[in-house]
């Protein structure tokens, strides 16, 4: 099983659970309520595998919360649960006069090709003063110089930058909370005042984004004709170790279908979100991060994309002797 570069759509590949403990972190830091105020009625659009609603269950104690995701099949795990109301379908098919205080939009506007209608659907739903939680890819991924993964998916309709979406929310009179700091996904907060503002001409961005997808299907060639010998040099600081390759999507399939990379060389495949879906990727078994407690590793390759640091730091911290290797070193060095 791989999760992307050429390979088919699957449920493996829908995964939101790194992106749900981002968007209730910014809730908890953002919304301070007063009791009067509490966040009672909330909506997830597209909710998947259901990450969002069940820790929105637990963070937010809500007695109850309305799901909507089309594909039943992606919410087995949820959906005799008595304290969710799930819809199938999509969003026009949720049939209800409730109003929310609360309503989550992650990683769905972006399929659509009228993302305007579906806004204005879920504005018309909210609660005056209360609160929307927007979650897009971000365009300017494109501009990342270490791309080795297609970044206009198929089913993706239309595509976000900052600007453009804040565009969007403020012209259906919705005022900026907070905001993330990401190339890799747009994340907004934002609150229903009911007051528009004049929208910014955005004409300028044809002829940006046109420079910046040429420049982007350049570089994506260019470091994909550097994956061998990024696998080569893994290959070789492996030799020897007791190794293990942290995060096992889009960045591990590249290096194997462009770089050949053999993972009998490495001893554990780690990733915590995966892990919650399929036990093993590449006929291998996958771990989640504790198996590093107790393996013995000598070297961690991280294969990682957003929240690099952050991770590094972690594990500087809880494994002082191991060395690690972040994958995009070994791009910046390699001819």
């Amino acid at each position: 099983m791989k999760l992307s570069c050429d390979a088919d759509y699957s449920e493996v590949r829908v995964g939101k659970g790194q992106m749900a403990q981002a968007a209730i972190q910014m809730i908890g830091a953002n919304l301070k309520i007063k009791p009067s105020d509490k966040i009672v009625d909330v909506l997830d659009i597209c909710s998947a595998r259901g990450d969002f609603a069940m820790l929105a269950l637990e963070h937010l104690k809500l007695q109850s919360i309305d799901c909507v995701d089309p594909d039943a099949y992606m919410t087995v795990s949820y959906a005799h649960d008595p304290r969710i109301r799930l819809t199938i379908g999509k969003y026009a098919d949720l049939k209800t006069n409730r109003l929310y205080d609360l309503v989550y939009s992650c990683h769905s506007l972006e399929h659509y090709r009228d993302p305007a209608k579906k806004l204005a659907f879920l504005v018309e739903h909210i609660k005056p003063n209360r609160y929307l939680l927007l979650d897009v890819p971000n365009i300017e991924t494109i501009t990342d110089g270490h791309n080795v993964d297609e970044f206009f998916y198929d089913y993706h309709r239309y595509y976000f930058n900052r600007e453009i979406l804040i565009n969007y929310v403020s012209h259906l009179g919705m005022e900026l909370v907070s905001q993330n700091n990401s190339i890799y996904s747009i994340m907004l907060l934002v609150k229903k005042t009911g007051v528009q503002t004049t929208t910014v001409s955005t004409e300028r961005y044809a002829e940006y984004n046109e420079k910046v997808i040429s420049e982007y299907q350049n570089n994506l060639t260019y470091n994909r004709s550097k994956l061998p010998v990024i696998a080569e040099a893994m290959r070789h600081l492996a030799k020897g170790n007791r190794s293990a390759l942290f995060g096992c999507g889009r960045v591990l399939d590249a290096m194997i279908t462009y770089g050949g990379l053999d993972l009998d060389h490495f001893q554990f495949l780690v990733d915590n979100f995966l892990k919650r879906t399929t036990d093993s990727l590449y006929r291998k078994k996958l771990y989640d991060a504790s198996v590093l407690d107790k393996a013995g590793v000598d070297t961690i390759f991280l294969l990682t994309r957003s929240s690099t640091g952050e991770l590094k730091d972690a594990l500087r911290k809880q494994y002082p002797h191991v060395t690690l290797v972040h994958w995009s070193d070994l791009c910046d060095s390699a001819v």
